[in-house]
Order: structure tokens, then C-alpha cells, then sequence
């Protein structure tokens, strides 16, 4: 059954930490293949260097926080997600594999569970919904969340990741 227009929402999504995430694709810029390793820090960020883009972009490990993983380490995935959670800010967001476009029917959305809002692990997602036909739970990453991050000048990282 195709979806009438605005009767859905566009969501690329990925396995992670054994779930299913989601971004809706309007804060997707790019989806990069990145064979390279990526230096994160104990806040579960680090720093990423792209050819033809001026300055290191931040990079956040999703992993890191689904997990509640303590301590630095490097992570080599093969691809990066290139978001923009508000204009005046592009973020990478490591992912094991290649994301699937899907189309979540808007009916099926609803918000994050208030114990689960309370979770830090949990502090991306704001919503989740039901994909057919398996009805596999969805975790919206982005959607009725103001920012993902702080201000980049308030996130605790080092150059030096």
C-alpha cells in the first residue's frame, strides 16, 4: 500500500547497539562510505577530517551512548552520516552499514515513553514507531529534540582526539 503524500515520514535507518535507529532524511545532508578509524572520546565524541570541507567536523558515537560506554577508544566503521541538527551545524555520525530509505507512516509515530526520556542512554531519541510488517520498534533519532548537542563551543572535547 503506497503512502498518499504527508501521510509519511522519510527515514533513513540502521542497525545499532541492537536496535533500530532512525534519522528523518531531511536532516541527512550525506551518506559517506569512511574506511577510515575515528578517535572518540569519553563524552562518546571526536573529530573527523573530510577531503574538500574546511575544518574538522564533530563526530558522534550513537554507540557510545546507547551502551553507556566509559573511557576513550578508536572506532573504524564503514560509513558516516552527515546530519545538520540546526543550521549553523553538520555532525558525522559513524554507522556500521549502509542506511535503508524508508517511508514510517506518520499514524504509527508516537513519543519516546517517559522511562525511557529519563534514560541518558536515551537522550537522542524522541520518538518511536512501529515498522511493518514484523512491527520492529523504531527509535527516531532528532524528531521534537531542539539539539542533539550543546552549543559546539559548550561540548567537551579536545582537539587531540
Amino acid at each position: 500500500m503506497r503512502q498518499e503524500r504527508g501521510q509519511s515520514l522519510r527515514v533513513l535507518i540502521f542497525p545499532l547497539s541492537g536496535k533500530q535507529l532512525g534519522l528523518p532524511l531531511e536532516m541527512v545532508r550525506k551518506v559517506l562510505r569512511y574506511p577510515g578509524v575515528i578517535s572518540i572520546n569519553s563524552q562518546g565524541l571526536g573529530l573527523v577530517e573530510l577531503p574538500n570541507v574546511p575544518r574538522p567536523l564533530l563526530a558522534l558515537d550513537l554507540t557510545h551512548f546507547l551502551d553507556q560506554r566509559q573511557g576513550s577508544f578508536s572506532w573504524s566503521q564503514a560509513f558516516l552520516l552527515l546530519i545538520e541538527p540546526s543550521a549553523e551545524n553538520i555532525m558525522a555520525v559513524p554507522i556500521p552499514t549502509l542506511p535503508t530509505l524508508v517511508d514510517v507512516p506518520l499514524g504509527s509515530i508516537s513519543p519516546l515513553p517517559v522511562a525511557l526520556q529519563q534514560d541518558p542512554a536515551y537522550r537522542f531519541i524522541g520518538h518511536t514507531a512501529l515498522l511493518p510488517p514484523e512491527n520492529t520498534r523504531l527509535y527516531l533519532i532528532g524528531l521534537g529534540i531542539q539539539n542533539l548537542v550543546s552549543s559546539p563551543k559548550q561540548i567537551p572535547y579536545s582537539s587531540s582526539v
